[in-house]
């Protein structure tokens, strides 16, 4: 999320921005809308959802749209960090956002509580009287990769006994632990947006001379519907530009991912791997130039035989074919590389 507030129509907001590919899943989408719209029932409301399934994407396009409907006056973005992003480059920080003290302080600064430098001022005195009556009077507090969170129930606990209407709470989250007024299950995608996530998968890749009917059906098929899977298979598609059969291995859905990593990784040449474990490491967008300098300027600590230019960024190519990295704002003079939470 964004360091500070931000005013978008009639609303502060702190959620982020990133641009990416997004295909609509009208359904979900429209059940989350009503779920957040709704002003006398349901204060808490969880997309609950397998790693890569979709839940933080549908989430900022629902978020989007709520902004404009005028139902809430803030919509705060809470998320489990350890980098902080300036124009002038980046630094390393404890993360902010792991306890109930870290979040209740987090609310302080973001608000800029007049009394937030004090010593000895209660932050989390103030979160509990916020969630009950906020200054904003109607305030939607979303907590993204709850997961991740140190004792997310206990964290839970404090939201379920302190928040009240109109003030409500959104949660995406992996587990099933937590019991809100209404839990929704992102699931796979239907068929027809599974057919436009292939289609325009597959014209960004230029594979679509490989991708038939037959084809999207099988790979519907074997991995139900889940959206990141079907990326990285098609970045496996566009390197060895033949269907593999071998997708059937995949028979536990819960499992696939890591099979699938396991596969594909292996598959990598050793600059291709050593370049996405850096990026790992960093947790941040990195401008690929940047990626380009580290890597040529450190070859003869990185690896045997020489490379270039060209071949770190042929490299970082095939990992946003395999949907390890991604590519932020891909039409901008220059790039930069963030890697999704599923594959880091």
């Amino acid at each position: 999320g964004l360091e500070s507030l931000i005013t978008q129509e009639e609303c502060f907001t702190n959620i982020p921005n990133l641009k990416r590919l997004y295909i609509q899943r009208t359904e979900l989408e429209l059940k989350l809308t009503e779920s957040l719209l709704e002003e006398k029932r349901w204060p808490i409301i969880t997309l609950r959802g397998r790693g890569g399934i979709g839940k933080t994407s549908t989430a900022l396009e629902v978020l989007n749209k709520i902004i404009k409907t005028g139902r809430f006056n803030a919509i705060i973005w809470f998320s489990a960090k350890e980098i902080d992003l300036h124009s002038g480059g980046v630094s390393y920080v404890q993360p902010r956002v792991v306890t109930k003290d870290d979040i209740a302080k987090e609310y302080s600064y973001l608000i800029e509580h007049p009394k937030r430098n004090e010593k000895g001022f209660d932050h989390k005195k103030l979160f509990r009287e916020e969630l009950e009556n906020s200054t904003f009077e109607k305030t939607l507090f979303v907590f993204d990769n709850f997961e991740t969170i140190e004792k997310p129930i206990d964290v839970f606990e404090l939201l379920v006994n302190n928040i009240c209407l109109p003030n409500k709470i959104l949660i995406t989250t992996r587990h099933r632990e937590f019991f809100s007024d209404i839990p929704i299950e992102v699931e796979g995608m239907n068929k027809n947006e599974f057919s436009e996530l292939v289609e325009s998968v597959a014209q960004d890749l230029k594979i679509t001379d490989l991708i038939t009917e037959k084809t999207t059906q099988i790979l519907f098929k074997e991995s139900g519907g889940h959206p990141y899977v079907v990326k990285v298979l098609l970045g496996e598609l566009s390197i060895n530009r033949k269907f593999d059969k071998s997708i059937k291995i995949f028979e536990d859905k819960e499992q696939i991912l890591q099979a699938l990593f396991e596969r594909t990784f292996q598959n990598l040449n050793s600059l291709s791997k050593r370049i996405f474990l850096t990026l790992c490491n960093w947790r941040s967008i990195i401008p690929e130039i940047a990626v380009e300098m580290v890597f040529i300027c450190n070859q003869s600590d990185i690896a045997e035989t020489e490379f270039n230019h060209q071949d770190v960024s042929d490299s970082i190519d095939d990992l946003r074919r395999f949907s390890f990295i991604e590519i932020v704002n891909p039409k901008a003079e220059f790039r930069f590389i963030n890697v999704p939470l599923t594959a880091s």
